[in-house]
């Protein structure tokens, strides 16, 4: 390729109004210097305040996505969102560890949508070791990690993650603080983040922050820099605009957007 800008994948689904998802995932990855590539698993039917439904993509068409991908580019980090199972999971990590054995990977599990849809009911009875072996970074916030391991506590989590992992567990729900905490087997380090006043918050703030930690790791920085840098990225992407659906660009200037409907007109 004659760019030659290190390549980020995403695998996850597709958000039409482009605020979280593969749209906002390939977004984040071309503003923070990387070459964006995504993978569909998933179809919704959502804008920034409401979900209405989805379908998931069948898993022959996800591994023929991705395959292709495979043989064609040397992928350099890639973020999962959403997916239909951990046994598509699993096989997504196994052909990308083959071709890419160096290949960094972030496992987003996002098993709630921001407008309350649930993507999985009983993903905890789910075997997460393998993913757990596999990947670089895992990436929940705070009720992810109380369902996925019963906990989010900092030093019980420590306990549970395999040789090599890490955890970043997400404080933009916590009380008090908006602080992100980096666990890892040798120690435990707390990312300062700032508490937005008066801020709606983001669709798809989860989404932007492991994209970016996703770029970064792709342009080959380190661990706990490209999540030191993630967030900072994320906290642009939420100071961008007054309103629940962000922009990708620095600048005092943010366009206002136009949603359908009497008194829906928003300006920043």
């Amino acid at each position: 390729m004659e760019d030659r800008l290190p390549i980020a994948l995403s695998i996850g689904g597709w958000d039409p109004c482009g605020g979280a998802g593969l749209a906002a995932d390939i977004k984040t990855f071309e503003m923070s210097g990387v070459l964006g590539m995504g993978v569909c698993t998933a179809v919704t039917c959502q804008v920034h305040d409401a979900f209405e439904g989805m379908e998931w993509t069948d898993d022959d068409l996800i591994f023929s996505q991705l395959k292709l991908l495979i043989s064609r580019y040397e992928l350099r980090a890639v973020k999962f969102g959403i997916v239909p199972s951990m046994a598509v999971l699993s096989q997504c990590i196994a052909l990308l560890k083959a071709s890419f054995p160096g290949i960094k990977m972030i496992w987003d599990p996002i098993l709630k949508a921001s407008a309350g849809y649930a993507f999985h009911a009983n993903t905890a009875t789910d075997d997460l070791s393998s993913v757990l072996s596999a990947v670089t970074l895992i990436t929940p916030n705070t009720m992810e990690a109380g369902q996925l391991w019963g906990t989010a506590d900092a030093r019980e989590l420590q306990k549970m993650l395999q040789p090599g992992g890490a955890l970043l567990l997400k404080g933009g729900h916590a009380v008090g603080h908006a602080n992100d905490v980096l666990i890892e087997e040798e120690g435990i380090r707390v990312i300062a983040g700032e508490k937005f006043a008066n801020n709606p918050g983001k669709h798809g703030s989860g989404c932007v922050l492991s994209a970016a930690i996703c770029a970064q790791l792709a342009k080959g920085e380190g661990l706990y820099e490209a999540c030191v840098s993630g967030k900072r990225y994320a906290e642009r992407y939420i100071r961008s605009t007054g309103h629940l659906l962000g922009r990708h660009f620095q600048g005092d200037q943010v366009p206002g957007y136009q949603e359908k409907g009497p008194g829906k007109k928003s300006k920043t």
